[in-house]
């Protein structure tokens, strides 16, 4: 294995999610056998710790990095970069950087600028035909952009579709994946439901909250926990109060990773059911933690969670969701039988498989680049 000089992109290391974690787990893997060097224009010490790795910060792009300004953010960006043998790019607007060679490691393609940009369109201060055209000229900038980055991979079948779709380009699956010796498996001990996600719209937590004043009328201590930060945080509460379960509803904000991990631990299942989301960390993480999942059936949730096995698929039915999360917490034999399941799931997606597929992947466009020039 040859030794490379890589630098990874990513937007925001200031946040709290799953790519984020991803990200950094990735240049941890792959500082052990290859030189790495982190570019973002914030990162969080408080949130993620000291790295054992390069971390520089291009904070002047961070007031850029919102709609119609992402463009003018991956040029500063790129400019901040210095010579490196391979760059890694994760999450919008990363691969507009033109830098090579480089791996875009495909996350989701930027869903402001396809499936939710009607959602976006209402965000941007300016009258709707003109917010319109500003994402259709931003569309077919990326997805000239696109075609440009040297290899793309992406974290699910589903992405794999999504970027075919949106950008034409086959790219293979690398799956996320967990440091399973981080994870406490255990017997829950309490009728706790764990929801773990960012509080914006298209996360569809509200579902959840609504599911909670049907679970806590046949369960009445039953807890749901929820676990995130962001916009909709404020609306989540209200919508608790207006529905009588503001008691069993708990918004922790973001935690620590121990304290993320103990709530795995020590809830009876974790509830997540975003729209199309095109992976689902958390899920992950709650299985290789022996908890079953229940989650939408739809985006690639559908590649992680085996209905009636390893968890519940449903529909964005509150109803559907609650009677769902009724089932476990009346059944301890169910959920540990499942969770069981779940965990023998989990151990196929090991975070060395994920760095070591990658790893492959800047090799070879390294590689190209090199016999090319």
């Amino acid at each position: 294995m040859a030794r490379l000089d890589i630098a990874l992109l990513h937007p925001r290391l200031d946040l709290y999610g799953g790519s984020q974690k991803l990200v950094l787990q990735l240049a941890e893997g792959l500082s052990a056998h290859h030189q790495v060097t982190v570019y973002t224009t914030r990162y969080s010490v408080e949130k993620w710790g000291a790295p054992e790795f390069s971390v520089i910060e291009v904070q002047p792009a961070a007031r850029l990095l919102r709609m119609p300004l992402y463009p003018l953010a991956a040029k500063l960006l790129a400019a901040s970069m210095g010579d490196h043998d391979v760059y890694n790019l994760h999450g919008f607007p990363s691969h507009l950087a033109s830098k090579h060679p480089s791996v875009w490691y495909c996350h989701e393609p930027p869903r402001e600028l396809y499936d939710l940009s009607h959602e976006y369109a209402a965000q941007l201060p300016a009258p709707r035909p003109v917010s319109q055209a500003a994402l259709w000229a931003l569309r077919a900038y990326d997805r000239k952009k696109a075609l440009q980055v040297d290899a793309i991979a992406s974290n699910s079948a589903y992405t794999r579709r999504y970027i075919r779709l949106a950008y034409g380009i086959e790219a293979p699956v690398v799956y996320p994946g967990v440091k399973l010796s981080s994870y406490r498996p255990r017997s829950p001990d309490a009728p706790v439901l764990l929801t773990v996600a960012r509080l914006v719209k298209h996360k569809r937590v509200d579902l959840v909250v609504k599911a909670m004043k049907l679970i806590a009328k046949r369960i009445p201590d039953a807890k749901l926990i929820i676990v995130g930060e962001g916009p909709e945080k404020l609306r989540l509460l209200s919508l608790a109060r207006s529905l009588g379960v503001e008691r069993r509803v708990e918004l922790l904000g973001e935690v620590g990773e121990g304290e993320l991990i103990d709530l795995y631990s020590q809830a009876y299942c974790l509830i997540y059911t975003p729209e199309r989301e095109p992976f689902g960390l958390a899920v992950l993480e709650a299985m290789a933690s022996s908890k079953p999942a229940i989650v939408s059936a739809e985006g690639g949730l559908l590649e992680l969670v085996e209905d009636r096995v390893t968890g519940y698929l449903v529909s964005r039915s509150p109803r559907e969701i609650a009677e769902k999360a009724i089932l476990l917490l009346k059944s301890r034999s169910k959920a540990e039988q499942m969770g069981r399941a779940a965990l023998a799931k989990a151990r196929r997606y090991s975070i060395s498989y994920t760095v070591e597929s990658l790893s492959s992947l800047l090799e070879r466009a390294s590689s190209a680049s090199s016999a090319s020039s």
